[in-house]
């Protein structure tokens, strides 16, 4: 599949500017007490509307468990499940 480099550039980045965000979070002092917060071109931001659908996060919670199974044991599996 041949996709337009105009579309591939405006859903990709450099790996230098696609890091950046992400070490700024892992690195920075000012974010040490900081958590459960989404960010973008380091800055905080508000998420996606779905992404408060709570129902949607369940649902992705269980998803993700259940993807995971035949990595985890018994005792950890429920565990998890139950949270």
């Amino acid at each position: 599949m041949n996709v337009p480099s105009f579309i591939i550039d405006v859903f990709t980045r450099p790996p230098k500017e696609g890091t950046e965000t992400i070490l700024y979070i892992a690195l920075s002092p000012k974010l040490t007490n900081i958590s459960g917060k989404y960010f973008e071109d380091c800055k905080e931001q508000k998420s996606s509307k779905i992404s408060y659908d709570e129902n949607l996060q369940q649902q992705l919670w269980l998803r993700t468990w259940q993807d995971l199974r035949p990595w985890l044991n018994n005792n950890e599996y429920n565990r998890l499940i139950e949270y």
